[in-house]
């Protein structure tokens, strides 16, 4: 699972150019710039800090790493609504033991099982505010490269992958996991996208890979369709699928996000 908790920071003002900070102390030039071609493929600056509301559906797909093969398959339903404190989020998801319904509401975070509440120790509730990071966050790459405190710096290459590479760190106020690292690569010099994003959580050592794929820009609102993980000998071990992306549509009401509901 991608674990990026600088998406619950605030978000930053609409604007239709490039803000005239992002080359302020902590970002690259070189780095700004392909951020830059990066945000203006996806449709420019402003496209993020239009965004009110969002319904998407976010599938996780395992694989068998000895044979290739897909193993299981598990979609999660997911509802956004921007308020002025940040975005309140929903997920609704199947297990074995029965459908789940999680809801961050910028303050707090409850969930049910079969419809009924879920105490406050379950770890469906403790990891709400963890996934809302997560489900807020990857929408919003690259606009949210922008955010303060996120520190953008450049290398022409490095051995994890191919291409021009973009590290990136946070302050250490930012978010939950303000001491994640990332390297965004940009591996074909044909493409305004990046091919992969690497990470490495807190002060762990394991670095998560992805390949990026099924970029998809003429629709309602731009994604990467897949997040394709692998392990250190290239083998795939899951992917994160995207699909059904309902911006701006007046569909997520406040209710959802109210306690019990």
């Amino acid at each position: 699972m991608s674990r990026l908790f600088p998406g619950l920071l605030l978000l930053v003002a609409a604007a239709v150019a490039r803000p005239a900070s992002a080359q302020s102390a902590g970002v690259d030039a070189r780095a700004d710039a392909l951020v830059s071609r990066w945000t203006d493929g996806m449709g420019g600056e402003g496209r993020w800090s239009g965004l009110r509301d969002l319904r998407y559906t976010v599938t996780t797909v395992w694989y068998d790493t000895a044979t290739g093969r897909e193993t299981r398959r598990r979609p999660r339903y997911v509802w956004m609504k921007r308020t002025g404190s940040g975005w309140n989020l929903r997920v609704e998801r199947m297990e074995a033991e029965g459908k789940y319904v999680q809801v961050w509401d910028g303050q707090h975070s409850w969930a049910t099982l079969n419809g009924v509440a879920l105490p406050d120790t379950a770890r469906a509730v403790q990891e709400i505010e963890y996934v809302a990071g997560d489900l807020t966050y990857w929408p919003g790459v690259p606009w949210k490269l922008r955010d303060p405190g996120v520190n953008l710096d450049y290398a022409g290459s490095d051995p994890h992958a191919p291409g021009e590479v973009v590290p990136v760190t946070f302050g250490s106020d930012i978010g939950l996991h303000p001491r994640d690292r990332f390297w965004w690569y940009f591996g074909d010099p044909t493409s305004r996208f990046p091919t992969e994003v690497h990470y490495v959580e807190q002060d762990k050592t394991v670095r998560d890979r992805a390949r990026l794929s099924g970029w998809v820009t003429s629709g309602p609102f731009p994604f990467a369709r897949w997040r394709t993980y692998y392990d250190e000998r290239g083998r795939r071990t899951k992917a994160i699928l995207y699909s059904d992306f309902q911006p701006n549509r007046g569909a997520v009401p406040a209710r959802l996000f109210r306690s019990g509901r």
